[in-house]
């Protein structure tokens, strides 16, 4: 028992002095309630009207001595101060303040309050919101002549001006009221105070009503109506709302909706409900749809023939179409023709008058250079749906309108105000065109179409060209004629014709042409106008198919001349038809003149190695070919030409017309079969131009092969003389031992000056035989000589059964100086017939092939075996074949710096 009474003390003593600590009485001076006269506590915050305007404040001092402090207000820019109030020590003893706080506006308003004690220290602060009620409700807000859908109460369609509104007094007054009232329209999304706006350009606030008021009385629990005359109403939008504005007792107060206070009474407590419809207005014609047409159609096409008849612009393509009796879908508008020269864009409106009766607006259309376009006063017929099809005449990248759509009341104007952008994209029209073209023909050729050039390599023919131009006004500007063709292809008198031509006026203007060279392509006829619309200048393609004047049949050498490509005893062996070194082959060409008139020319033939170089020519043949384009006729000619020694290359048939066509020269590759890689380098002749076939990496293409049975190769300079070596020429095809002989010549200045003695030697088939040849004692120091090596095989070559022998010659240039000889390197040789052309690097060669595979096909010839009956229809594609190979080799010959310019 004792022990339990000492643990109940120990306790009930640490209760005590726990106790103070949990239990601190509060401190200081308190704000204890903020409340005012017959406030209900459902409505939250403190609640006021404009009849009381009272704020109670309880304070209370907690401290043990007395406190005297003042009461420090702060609303709307306002401060309201008490005068010292002093406090007794006493928690049980509350102070009441009345406060009278003066607000302007109606709804929440915020009070700071402080408690400031006689040191100036703040000893307090709290902050409430008041919310301030008005005692007048805007109960209507109508529009005078407008027009409401049943099921769109809330939105009237204006045909009228004044707006009247409703004003009542709702249960919040508590006396007679004088009520300062105005209103204001504005946009539908504009939700501040109209009347505080500065900006009279605010794009939201369409009248500002601050300066039109109106002061009514309101006895208690009475309504009245007020009317405003709003005397312009423009904006972008079709919707706007009427902002009513009440000041009552200096409180101010604004509404777009219309309102209805409510008193309810809950339990022991009165509250208020405010119910509030939101309310607009409308224009009664609304512009629902904007478009910019680009077919034509029955509707508004008359819109075009009068802008096409009054401004004189004689676009063919638009005129025509609309001479059609039925429209299809072509989008044929709209048509811009210069960058500074307006054009027609045609628009579509679709407008809805939803008022109920007809009414009449005005739609005025300006430009972006407030030109007024259109400017018309339009019927729209009562709850209708209309269209209205407009012609505007606009400047290219100035799309931008202005669609005024402005109806007039007996009170003032309703203007709806859009700026469209009228961007489709128009075509672009060339002003000056190339109406028609009169392409040249040659009577001795056959017509492929009327609708292109159709002539002959190397003459002159005039081209003419008509331009016009369909404009009202004079317009200066270039014809250039140009091509993708090789360089030279095709020369004009004039590549580029200066004009003028003043409005609707046709010329015709002449340029000689001439091709260089057969061609099935285009060339590309260009009017350029420095003020043109169009991004590109209005081009023709004009197509020429150009002929040489010859046809080439065959070239075939003389296989009575064999040579020996095998050994048996004395006198047999392999004899094979094939060109031969060391002795005088024979050529024979079979050719044929396309035109019906004679034509005087110079023939040659040349043989070059796959290097390029010269190796041997005939002699020139004069001769006149006779006409022989009605005919299959062809004429030969026989060439007698000599090699020194045996490769492999190309057998070229030139032939340079005299006469109109003596600028020219053609050329023809002929021999045996060979895979070259094909490439395109020659300026001219027949098969100079690449065509899609010679695209494929390799082609089967004609070579030459003569035979030789000694190679001399590998020279050095010897302190005597000279060392080679001597091989067998017929190795690689038939295993062949030579017993010949050898001797050299020298020569100064092309003249003999000795000849060594001639030595037998025997050469095995696989033997390659070292040679030094010792003749330095007979040169002279300080000069130049040339060293012809000679070797002789005997009966080599079978003639009509009888065995000759063959000489094969070397030659090689040294200079003899302070007792020794060094080797000269050779020049190129050239042709004896005219080098005209000069040689292209390979990189504009290059270029210009690679333009010509698009843009060049190759004419062709007959073989000289088709007969009259089948030769027009293979003349396009009998030397396909042909032309590829030509392409071939002249790609791996392309050190050939003789043949009229034709190799890279």
């Amino acid at each position: 028992m004792k022990i339990k009474f000492k643990t109940i003390l120990t306790l009930f003593l640490l209760l005590l002095t726990i106790t103070p600590g949990l239990c601190k009485d509060e401190e200081g001076v308190k704000i204890t309630k903020i409340w005012n006269q017959g406030q209900n506590p459902m409505e939250g915050g403190p609640m006021i009207d404009t009849s009381s305007p009272i704020i109670y404040l309880s304070l209370v001092n907690y401290d043990e001595y007395q406190q005297n402090v003042k009461v420090v207000a702060e609303w709307d820019d306002i401060t309201w101060e008490s005068p010292y109030i002093p406090l007794s020590p006493n928690k049980h003893i509350e102070k009441i303040i009345e406060l009278k706080p003066q607000f302007t506006e109606i709804g929440d308003n915020k009070v700071d309050i402080d408690l400031i004690n006689d040191d100036g220290e703040n000893i307090g602060s709290k902050s409430i919101t008041v919310d301030v009620r008005s005692p007048m409700d805007v109960k209507y807000i109508n529009c005078s002549g407008s027009y409401t859908e049943e099921n769109k109460k809330t939105l009237e369609y204006c045909t009228g001006n004044w707006f009247t509104i409703t004003l009542k007094s709702n249960p919040y007054a508590q006396s007679d009221y004088e009520v300062v009232t105005w209103i204001s329209a504005v946009s539908t999304d504009y939700d501040e105070d109209s009347s505080e706006s500065e900006e009279e350009d605010n794009e939201d606030v369409y009248y500002n009503g601050v300066n039109d008021k109106k002061t009514i009385y309101m006895s208690l629990n009475s309504e009245k109506e007020v009317s405003f005359r709003v005397p312009r109403i423009e904006s972008e939008d079709e919707q706007f709302k009427i902002q009513v504005h009440t000041q009552t007792m200096g409180l101010h107060s604004y509404t777009t909706n219309e309102q209805e206070t409510i008193k309810k009474k809950v339990g022991n407590y009165i509250t208020y409900d405010l119910k509030e419809t939101k309310k607009s207005f409308s224009f009664s014609i609304i512009l629902n749809d904007f478009e910019v047409l680009t077919k034509i159609n029955d509707s508004y096409d008359n819109l075009l023939r009068d802008y096409y008849n009054k401004y004189k612009i004689q676009d063919e393509e638009i005129l025509d179409y609309l001479n059609k009796d039925r429209y299809g879908n072509s989008e044929l508008i709209p048509r811009a023709y210069l960058k500074n020269e307006k054009y027609p864009v045609i628009i579509k409106l679709n407008y809805t008058n939803y008022y109920d009766e007809d009414l009449e607006a005005r739609i005025k259309i300006k430009d972006e250079n407030e030109n007024i376009q259109y400017n018309e006063l339009c019927k729209f017929e009562e709850s209708e749906y209309s269209t209205k099809y407009i012609l505007l005449n606009l400047l290219p990248d100035k799309n931008k309108i202005d669609i005024s759509t402005e109806l007039k009341t007996l009170s003032g104007y309703y203007i709806n105000n859009l700026e469209e952008d009228a961007d489709e994209e128009y075509i672009e029209v060339p002003p000056i065109t190339i109406t028609d073209v009169e392409f040249p023909y040659d009577k001795d050729v056959q017509r492929i179409s009327n609708h292109s050039g159709n002539i002959l390599v190397g003459k002159t023919y005039p081209l003419k060209l008509t331009v016009k131009n369909m404009y009202n006004k004079t317009i200066s500007g270039t014809l250039e004629l140009s091509d993708e063709f090789i360089e030279g292809a095709v020369n004009y008198s004039e590549e580029e014709i200066k004009f003028e031509l003043s409005a609707h006026e046709t010329k015709t203007y002449t340029v000689n042409v001439k091709f260089n060279r057969e061609i099935n392509g285009d060339i590309s006829a260009k009017v350029i106008i420095p003020e043109r619309i169009t991004e590109d200048d209005h081009e023709l393609k004009l197509h020429f198919n150009v002929f040489n004047i010859f046809q080439f049949g065959d070239m075939n050498y003389n296989n009575t001349v064999l040579p020996r490509a095998t050994v048996i005893g004395n006198n047999g062996g392999l004899f094979v038809p094939q060109p031969v070194a060391g002795f005088e082959n024979e050529l024979f060409i079979t050719l044929r003149n396309k035109l019906s008139v004679p034509v005087d020319c110079t023939m040659q033939i040349e043989t070059y190695d796959l290097n390029g170089k010269l190796r041997a020519q005939s002699d020139i043949i004069n001769t006149e070919l006779k006409p022989g384009y009605s005919t299959i006729d062809y004429e030969t000619f026989n060439f007698k030409i000599n090699y020194e020694e045996g490769f492999s290359g190309y057998t070229l048939l030139r032939i340079k017309p005299h006469d109109e066509f003596k600028d020219f020269e053609y050329c023809y590759f002929v021999g045996s079969t060979s895979n070259i890689y094909p490439q395109m380098n020659a300026k001219i002749g027949r098969f100079s131009n690449i065509d899609v076939l010679s695209r494929i990496k390799s082609n089967t293409v004609e070579s030459t092969t003569v035979l030789a049975p000694i190679n001399i190769y590998d020279f050095e300079a010897h302190e005597e003389g000279l060392s080679l070596k001597l091989s067998s020429g017929l190795v690689s095809i038939y295993p062949v031992d030579l017993n010949f002989e050898y001797w050299i010549s020298i020569y100064k200045d092309d003249e003999k000056i000795h000849d060594t003695i001639p030595k037998n030697i025997y050469l095995h088939s696989m033997e390659v035989k070292p040679i030094t040849l010792k003749f330095n004692e007979k040169l002279k120091d300080g000069n130049e000589y040339k060293i012809e090596i000679n070797t002789k095989i005997p009966d080599f070559v079978s003639v009509n059964g009888v065995l000759k022998p063959v000489t094969l010659k070397k030659s090689i240039k040294i200079k003899y100086e302070n007792g020794k000889n060094s080797i000269v390197e050779e020049k190129e040789e050239t042709s004896t017939i005219n080098n005209r052309y000069e040689i292209q690097n390979n990189k504009e060669e290059t270029k210009d092939s690679t333009n010509r595979d698009n843009t060049e096909n190759q004419n062709t010839n007959t073989d000289v075996k088709t007969t009259s009956d089948v030769e027009e229809n293979q003349d396009n594609s009998s030397d396909d074949m042909v032309s590829n190979i030509f392409n071939s080799i002249t790609g791996a010959i392309k050190s050939i710096p003789i043949i009229g310019g034709l190799i890279n």
